[in-house]
């Protein structure tokens, strides 16, 4: 989550103009103010490298606009009551591919 409307569609812009990865910003009125995030949706054509450049990334560009990462946010939001949560399969602060 990046909690701030300007610096969530200014990190979806740099992603896009910059890298071209298109990750959507999430603003009010569709999520409460102050909860602004990235949709980040990938599909069966994205590569694990893909990913892995993304999340790089983000983390680069999080730290930049010093916006916590997801992995501090776990610590505050604990995801175990997601389903497609498991630790032993969570690696990165997105998700992992394996089983």
């Amino acid at each position: 989550m990046v909690n701030d409307p300007i610096r969530c569609t200014e990190i979806s812009n740099i992603l896009l103009n910059s890298f071209g990865h298109y990750i959507q910003p999430i603003n009010y009125p569709t999520v409460a103010a102050g909860t602004e995030r990235l949709r980040i949706t990938p599909g069966p054509l994205h590569t694990e490298k893909m990913i892995s450049e993304l999340v790089l990334l983000s983390k680069k560009l999080f730290k930049k606009q010093n916006i916590s990462t997801l992995k501090n946010q776990l610590k505050i939001n604990y995801l175990g009551q997601y389903s497609g949560y498991n630790k032993k399969t969570f690696r990165s602060p997105l998700f992992s591919f394996k089983t």
